[in-house]
C-alpha cells in the first residue's frame, strides 16, 4: 500500500513541476528572433532560472517514478524503457544548463545569444527519439497498441528537429501529452492493483496493461 502510494505522489510531483517549469518558461520554438530571445532571457530572467530548476526536480520526480513503475517489467524491456529515460535525462540537463546559461550572462552572449537558444530548444525534441524506443518496449511486452501509437507519435514528433514550423512544433505536443495521459492511466491501474490484490507480489504492471 506504502509502495501505491508513493508511486501516485511522484506522480503528482512530476505533474506540478513539469507543467510548472513550461508555464514559467512560456512557449520557444526554432523560430523565435533576437527580440524574443533578448525579451526571454533580458526581461524574465528570474522566471526561467525558476522554470529550469522545477524542471530538473520533475526529472528527478520521473526517474524515480518510472523506476518504481518498471520494477516487475520484463528484464529487457525495463533495461530499453529506463534506457531511454536515462538518455531524455542527460538531454534535458544539457539543455537547462544552456537556457540557464542564457538566462544568467545573456548580455555576454551576444549575437551568440540566438544560435544558441535555438539549440537548446531544438534539443526538446531530441529526447523523442529514446522515449519512443521504451514506449515501443513497453507496447511489445504487454501488446499494447495505445502504446505502439504513442511511440510512433513520439517518432513523428521528432520531424520538429529539422523543420522551424510553428505548427509542426506545437503539434508534436500532442506526444508529450499522450504520455502523460498514459503515465496517469498507468499510475493509478498499478495503485489500485495494489490496494485489491492480497498478494503484493500480484501487484505488478503485467496485470495493469493499457
Amino acid at each position: 500500500m506504502r509502495a501505491q502510494r508513493v508511486v501516485v505522489a511522484l506522480l503528482v510531483a512530476f505533474l506540478v513541476l513539469d507543467v510548472g517549469a513550461l508555464a514559467l518558461l512560456g512557449p520557444v520554438s526554432p523560430a523565435d528572433t533576437a527580440a524574443d530571445v533578448v525579451r526571454l532571457y533580458g526581461e524574465r530572467t528570474g522566471m526561467v532560472l525558476a522554470s529550469r530548476v522545477l524542471h530538473c526536480l520533475g526529472l528527478v520526480a520521473v526517474l524515480w517514478l518510472l523506476a518504481l513503475l518498471l520494477d516487475q517489467a520484463h528484464e529487457t524491456v525495463a533495461r530499453i524503457a529506463y534506457g531511454g529515460l536515462v538518455a531524455v535525462v542527460a538531454i534535458e540537463t544539457v539543455r537547462n544548463v544552456m537556457i540557464a546559461a542564457l538566462a544568467l550572462r545573456h548580455d555576454d552572449f551576444g549575437r551568440a545569444a540566438l544560435p544558441m537558444h535555438v539549440i537548446a530548444v531544438l534539443l526538446g525534441p531530441a529526447i523523442a527519439f529514446p522515449v519512443a524506443a521504451g514506449v515501443a518496449a513497453l507496447a511489445w511486452q504487454w501488446r499494447s497498441r495505445l502504446l505502439a501509437a504513442l511511440a510512433a507519435a513520439w517518432v513523428v514528433s521528432g520531424i520538429r528537429i529539422v523543420t522551424v514550423s510553428t505548427v509542426v512544433w506545437y503539434g508534436g505536443l500532442l506526444a508529450f501529452v499522450g504520455t502523460l495521459v498514459a503515465l496517469c492511466v498507468l499510475t493509478v491501474r498499478v495503485s489500485s492493483a495494489g490496494t485489491s490484490a492480497a498478494d503484493p507480489r500480484a501487484r505488478t504492471l503485467s496485470s495493469c496493461r493499457l
